[in-house]
């Protein structure tokens, strides 16, 4: 239980220590035995410097080249007479001298005699600045000593020059590398497109302070319109504008834009040199109307419809034929080259009136008859007009016309007016035949008159009967086209006895008269007087025209009921 401390002598210190102790207490135990046995070294010093400074003693710590003072072999200082405590044990650290970089000088701290944390301060030389600090146009920096001796990075000086930011010419505009304008040089500043250079017309130059003398800013290109370029335009109300911007500009009465049809007005674009296009010259022309016949088709052809008009001019057009004003016969029309909405003029005609096809209107149609197909006519049409059936026109000659076609006239009448008359039939023996075979054995009408539509007419062969013992007949009926029915009826051959002795009931022969041959029906004879008489009555036979004179061609009918006398 009882302690005791054990000190070592002086230069010496306990073994096994890290801190340089040379006293230790030690215990008897319950066993009999000391907490420990200590022993005693010669010290050997350990020392740790402070950054920045290092160690004179152990190999490892030390540089003899820069020592101030040497140790020992053990490593501590000859000089040292207390328990690790040491006379100038750690020195400071010496960085080696500092040479400046081109174009630059030391202007403070030691290039030579420098220690760890010392400063020197570097300047460039006039017309340059540090690489580094270009963008403050900076023409100095520091370095320092380190704690392992070395200096901080050195920087580098070059010549001076002004940032200046550059734009393209493309669209829309970008930016592009900053330029480097050297010291002392001029340079106008580049924008993009539809920008330029405020001030213009001037040379900045690069300054020492790393300045443009002149600072230039991009701005929008204006234009302004020059109304005196244009001698038929009207001054617009707003004469500027920025570049790719469009004003409008609007021609004079009578005129209109030559780039935009017949439109009044243009719209001149502001360009990138600062001037509107379309300036260069006239953009306004005067305002033609296109000729009328073009856009009236049925106006007459004269020479004022046919060529164009110039603005304001007014004529009476005159409409083509079958065609009036409105469609009204014979009535003209005002057209003006003038149109009423002035702003928009599109070099049309102004006319209230166009030429329209004139109307007769609906055909009065007399009793009796009625319209076939378009009962209204324009002019130049016809309407179609008939007889209702039984009815036929009612014309000079004997015609049997049952339609006609009535033309609408240029007046809006109809040309003609028609009526309706009853339908008849002349006498069976006045229809023509085809066949002198057909004659023979025609059969005889029992009223061999006129007759009206619908009405028959008794056909018979005279004398003959057929196997019933009936005589041979056949009714025909007056058709609606002025014509008999046809008829299936066919008689015996007839024939004619010699003229002189034909129908003696009536009457002697004709005296003076030739002896006629026997003949068949329809056979013709030439009866000629003889000398000293001449042929009267010769009217009555229209087979006559055309025979010698005093001489008759006679045609023979079957049954003949024709008188035979007095015709010489």
């Amino acid at each position: 239980g009882d302690a005791v401390t054990v000190t070592c002598a002086e230069q010496y210190t306990l073994d096994g220590t890290l801190t340089c102790g040379f006293q230790e207490e030690i215990m008897c135990m319950n066993s009999g035995l000391l907490s420990n046995e200590p022993s005693c070294s010669f010290q050997s010093c350990a020392v740790t410097c402070s950054p920045g400074t290092r160690s004179c003693g152990g190999a490892s710590f030390c540089f003899p080249t820069d020592a101030t003072s040497y140790v020992d072999s053990e490593g501590c200082p000859a000089a040292s007479t207390s328990r690790c405590s040491f006379t100038d044990a750690c020195t400071p650290f010496r960085c080696d001298a500092y040479t400046p970089p081109e174009n630059s000088t030391v202007v403070f701290g030691s290039a030579t005699q420098s220690v760890y944390e010392d400063v020197l301060r570097i300047e460039c030389d006039a017309g340059y600045f540090v690489e580094s600090g270009a963008s403050d146009c900076k023409n100095d920096y520091e370095v320092s000593c380190l704690a392992n001796g070395a200096w901080t990075s050195s920087e580098v000086c070059v010549p001076k020059y002004c940032i200046v930011e550059s734009y393209t010419s493309t669209v829309p505009a970008f930016l592009v590398d900053s330029q480097a304008v050297p010291l002392g040089t001029s340079y106008t500043k580049s924008c993009g497109f539809c920008d330029t250079p405020s001030p213009a017309n001037v040379n900045p130059v690069c300054q020492s302070n790393c300045q443009m003398d002149i600072e230039q800013t991009c701005v929008p290109v204006t234009c302004e319109w020059d109304s005196a370029s244009q001698s038929n335009a009207q001054k617009p109300e707003i004469n500027s504008t920025s570049c790719g911007q469009t004003i409008e500009v609007m021609c004079a009465t009578g005129y209109r834009s030559k780039a935009a049809g017949c439109q009044r007005w243009f719209e001149p674009a502001c360009q990138e040199d600062g001037q509107f296009d379309l300036q260069d010259e006239d953009q306004c022309v005067p305002i033609t109307c296109p000729p009328l016949i073009t856009v009236d088709g049925n106006v007459a052809n004269t020479s004022n419809t046919t060529s164009t008009g110039a603005f304001g001019t007014t004529f009476t057009a005159r409409c083509a034929v079958n065609y009036g004003a409105g469609g009204v016969a014979g009535a003209t029309y005002l057209a003006t080259c003038d149109p009423s909405d002035t702003a928009t003029q599109n070099c049309s005609w102004s006319h209230s009136q166009t030429c329209e096809r004139i109307s007769c209107g609906a055909f009065e149609l007399p009793p009796n008859a009625h319209i076939v197909g378009q009962a209204e006519g324009l002019a130049g049409d016809f309407v179609t007009a008939k007889c209702n059936d039984g009815w036929k026109i009612n014309t000079t000659d004997a015609a049997c016309q049952l339609e006609i076609q009535i033309e609408c006239n240029s007046m809006g009448q109809f040309a003609a007016n028609f009526s309706c008359v009853e339908v008849t039939c002349p006498a069976f023996s006045t229809f023509p035949v085809c066949t002198q075979e057909e004659r023979e054995r025609l059969p005889t009408a029992r009223n061999d008159q006129e007759v009206g539509f619908g009405e028959y007419v008794g056909l018979y062969c005279p004398g003959e009967l057929d196997e019933d013992g009936n005589e041979r007949a056949e009714n025909v009926t007056c058709l609606g086209d002025c014509t008999l029915s046809p008829h299936a009826l066919s008689c015996q051959t007839t024939v004619c006895a010699p003229f002189v002795d034909f129908n003696v009931s009536s009457g002697p022969p004709p005296p003076n008269a030739q002896d006629l041959p026997v003949l068949a029906d329809g056979g013709r004879v030439i009866v000629e007087c003889e000398e000293g008489f001449e042929l009267v009555n010769g009217f009555q036979w229209p087979d006559s025209e055309g025979e010698p004179p005093g001489t008759m061609s006679v045609t023979l009918w079957a049954p003949a009921k024709e008188t035979a006398s007095s015709l010489c």
